[in-house]
């Protein structure tokens, strides 16, 4: 053994330099995920606040090294990537040839989750590369279909929360709204589906008032005698 010099952190003081360092790195990622674009929009431009702060929450973290293939021409992928740091080369699936050089906040891999169609270009690491990707299944479960949230019609699971509210007040809401017709609604994410139909979430174009709309299969329930179950359901 030999005479050393130990350097001691009080428990307070190491969770305050954990906490800010982790407070800049969710600003810096907030930031990247903001300013990243599709199809000429920034996703400032089509997610709320809510649905911003949901992507950054789960966009998970992964680096590929040089000459690492991150994406391959005729894969069907479902997950899209943004580039935190580093260059990625796009190349043409035909001869090979580069087409493209993608460098911080530009993302790759949206075109095929939102057509549902294989990848048509071969994404490369050219230098060491830091990327957030997020798979198709989770962003549908906080946010919708991209195509959706792209049309501005997808709505945030803060909104959804928003619209849990009793059976009185449901009742109250049903009562003041019957006179809408179905073209006087926006309609939003399906919120459930069962049996007899699904539900999705609406808002009315006058008021802006959001609700749940229940659609069922009058076929279906005559075919199975539910119908006194159907009216005992709605009173």
């Amino acid at each position: 053994s030999t005479d050393c010099k130990l350097w001691a952190i009080e428990r307070l003081a190491y969770r305050s330099v954990i906490g800010e360092l982790r407070r800049r790195k969710h600003e810096e990622k907030t930031e990247l995920v903001r300013n990243c674009t599709v199809d000429g929009k920034k996703f400032s431009e089509i997610f709320d606040a809510a649905q911003l702060e949901d992507l950054v929450i789960a966009l998970k973290e992964e680096r590929f090294d040089p000459g690492e293939a991150i994406l391959r021409v005729g894969e069907d992928s479902d997950t899209f990537f943004i580039i935190r740091s580093g260059r990625v080369c796009a190349s043409n699936k035909s001869n090979g040839s580069e087409v493209g050089s993608l460098g911080k906040s530009q993302a790759f891999g949206l075109q095929t989750m939102i057509k549902d169609a294989p990848t048509n270009a071969t994404y490369t690491a050219e230098s060491p590369v830091f990327v957030y990707f997020l798979t198709r299944k989770d962003f549908h479960r906080m946010i919708g279909s991209w195509q959706d949230a792209l049309d501005g019609i997808s709505v945030s699971r803060l909104t959804m929360r928003k619209t849990r509210i009793t059976r009185k007040t449901r009742i109250t809401t049903v009562t003041k709204h019957d006179h809408l017709k179905l073209e006087d609604l926006e309609k939003f994410n399906v919120l459930g589906k069962g049996a007899f139909g699904k539900v999705k979430l609406v808002q009315s174009k006058g008021d802006k008032t959001v609700f749940a709309l229940k659609a069922l299969s009058k076929a279906y329930i005559v075919k199975n005698k539910q119908e006194r179950h159907v009216i005992r359901e709605f009173h």
